[in-house]
């Protein structure tokens, strides 16, 4: 008598978790979660299943052939963002709107090591802001959950969609083959050496695009920066410099690495877009950019906006597993104290939620801001504080306002 045996496996790419792997995972989430909203970002819980139309219409043709089709014109979100656009172009909010979300995502690509069709990821995104402060604000946010989830030294790498169109136009490479170029340059370290192997790749045959980035290979950033803006101009830069310099406050940019030779494969960013890994296991785990042209195409009014993710399935990988806080507050600057803003709400966030103005508003627009979203306290520095070293906190639920030194500001919350 035959017995027939039938093994009833997983869909290809797709994992169950249990015990601690799932732990693992929760964890990442919830210190995501802690971190996300001590910055003053609020959940948004988006479905599953959009419409096909809707996840096609800023994709890219590699996403697209990545799609989960389901029932009819309906596809499984490939990712957090296009969800976020769809949601922002329809429904009237204060601005900058700060949003986290955390959740799985799916791409019919092929299984590999670290890839799978099913993963988990946190998203941190602002929009109706094009400064670049919003930048220095998400990868700082990032890098201090990475930080809490024991990751050591960190490397930020950092380029603009707006450079590497500047040098395809520059090298005479045209629209038809712009993708394969970009695409090659995805490819650096994984199937190339250097962006010059990458190049010759792609099929792309111009030695001064070669040479270009072997000038550039294995140089700082002011040299990096100095030869971008000889070549294409001074702007060129401006984004990546602001980033830089916004970063400082939150000690940040020392981890800041200009890579004009970083792509992100996503084709509706427009602008500067970054990814952080791991220098102890050389290897990416969180990434995102600036997508202004997104939101738009959802709606009647288009938004500037700029994100960032986690990824959760990789951290997992990496980490072993096995911390909450509670007032809100609002640090409002006056004048040319940006850096003081920044410095307080950092002393504030061991102990409560916090934010700082990425508008660069007038002291009635942040204090608006600040009622708008239900905030406890406003602590306010104005030039006078910061000469000082002292400042006001207003309670925003009965008037009352005191002034304290800087130095003890912790104590207060």
């Amino acid at each position: 008598m035959y017995i027939t045996v039938i093994l009833i496996m997983n869909v290809k790419g797709m994992r169950d978790f249990y015990g601690e792997e799932l732990d693992k995972r929760r964890y990442i989430s919830d210190m995501a979660k802690v971190v996300f909203e001590s910055y003053g970002y609020s959940e948004l819980d988006t479905p599953a299943v959009e419409s096909e139309e809707i996840l096609s219409r800023k994709a890219g043709e590699e996403i697209k052939g990545q799609l989960f089709r389901i029932e009819g014109d309906l596809a499984l979100r490939f990712d957090l963002t296009v969800p976020l656009a769809r949601y922002v172009a329809n429904t009237s909010l204060p601005k900058p709107f700060k949003r986290y979300a955390i959740g799985k995502v799916w791409r019919r690509e092929e299984p590999q090591k670290g890839r799978f069709r099913e993963f988990l990821q946190a998203d941190a995104d602002i929009a109706g802001s094009s400064s670049m402060r919003c930048e220095a604000e998400l990868i700082a946010c990032a890098c201090e959950t990475l930080g809490y989830l024991g990751f050591g030294k960190l490397a930020v790498k950092v380029n603009d969609r707006g450079i590497l169109n500047r040098l395809a136009e520059k090298f005479g490479i045209r629209e038809a083959e712009k993708g394969k170029f970009y695409r090659a340059l995805d490819k650096i370290g994984k199937a190339y050496g250097n962006a010059a192997e990458a190049v010759r790749a792609a099929g792309i045959s111009n030695p001064e695009l070669e040479e270009f980035y072997k000038r550039i290979e294995g140089g700082g950033n002011e040299k990096i920066i100095e030869a971008a803006c000889e070549l294409l101009g001074n702007e060129t830069t401006n984004n990546i410099e602001k980033i830089i310099e916004f970063s400082k406050p939150y000690g940040t940019e020392k981890n800041i690495v200009v890579d004009l030779s970083l792509v992100r494969g996503l084709d509706y960013y427009t602008g500067p877009i970054f990814e952080i890994q791991s220098e102890e296991y050389k290897l990416s785990i969180a990434g995102g950019g600036r997508y202004d042209g997104l939101i738009g195409i959802y709606g009647k009014v288009n938004e500037p906006a700029v994100g960032i993710s986690l990824g959760i399935e990789r951290i997992a990988d990496l980490i072993k597993a096995p911390k909450k806080k509670v007032k809100r507050a609002m640090v409002i600057g006056i004048g040319d104290v940006y850096a003081e803003a920044v410095a307080a709400a950092r002393k504030l966030r061991a102990n409560a939620i916090c934010e700082t103005d990425l508008m660069e508003r007038n002291l009635s627009k942040q204090l608006q801001y600040a009622n708008s979203r239900g905030f406890d306290f406003a602590i306010i520095i104005g030039e006078a504080e910061k000469k000082k070293g002292t400042v006001k906190i207003k309670d925003l639920k009965t008037g009352n306002e005191k002034e304290i030194l800087m130095a003890k500001i912790a104590d207060e919350f």
